[in-house]
């Protein structure tokens, strides 16, 4: 009976002795290989939806989306990286020919979809303070017919003088439409030649009817910034 008790006491030590605790570090992980040809097709996509034009739509087929799943397979990919660059650059140009034709919800919903991409550029911040600017900005004009303008009339010449004041005015922006370059250098001239000791500056672009165009900045709070 001692012998036996002896043999299953061996037997239970020589058990625990063979068991092998489960090892607390895990296994090294291998990185997934990066499939380089879907990166080049992802790439091509965005690169014709970008020369369409496509910067977020559709959905099924826009630049952004495709530079999105080159980033998500090979994370600062430099093409894909530069592609939102150039989203960016886009949606600001976009927004400053919304800001041409003083069309300001179409330029802040432009700088709206380019902060989402880049919220830190620069240019989306200089042109939404532009844009607020030129909100507020006073605007007069002085529409002339052509034929007055083209025979240097005293009636244009008198119009010109009296409106001289309004384009002398402070942080005045003034833009000479005329129907030739000479008619333009004639018109800024009259102007010129009016009441007020500021020097006038203006830009002449060619176009009917002539006409003056002055636009005032409003002067901008710095702690607005």
């Amino acid at each position: 009976m001692r012998l036996l008790s002896l043999f299953v006491s061996v037997a239970l030590a020589l058990g625990a002795c063979s068991v092998i605790p489960p090892s607390s570090t895990p296994p090294p992980t291998v990185p997934n290989a990066i499939d380089w040809d879907r990166v080049e097709y992802l790439l091509n996509r965005a690169e014709i939806a970008l020369n369409k034009g496509q910067l977020d739509a559709p959905n099924d087929d826009n630049a952004f989306a495709w530079y999105q799943r080159v980033l998500e397979i090979a994370p600062d990919q430099p093409d894909a990286t530069y592609g939102l660059e150039r989203i960016v650059e886009r949606y600001i140009e976009r927004a400053m020919a919304a800001i041409a034709r003083e069309a300001w919800i179409a330029a802040r919903a432009e700088l709206d979809f380019a902060e989402q991409i880049d919220r830190d550029s620069a240019g989306i911040l200089v042109l939404r303070r532009q844009i607020k600017l030129l909100e507020n900005a006073r605007r007069w004009s002085l529409t002339l017919p052509a034929d007055e303008v083209r025979r240097r009339s005293r009636f244009a010449s008198l119009k010109l003088n009296n409106f001289s004041p309004t384009a002398r005015a402070s942080n005045a922006r003034v833009m000479i439409r005329a129907g030739s370059d000479a008619d333009g250098r004639w018109m800024y001239e009259q102007l010129n030649d009016g009441p007020g000791q500021r020097r006038i500056r203006g830009e002449i672009e060619i176009g009917l009817p002539p006409q003056v165009r002055v636009l005032v900045m409003p002067l901008e709070d710095p702690s607005a910034r």
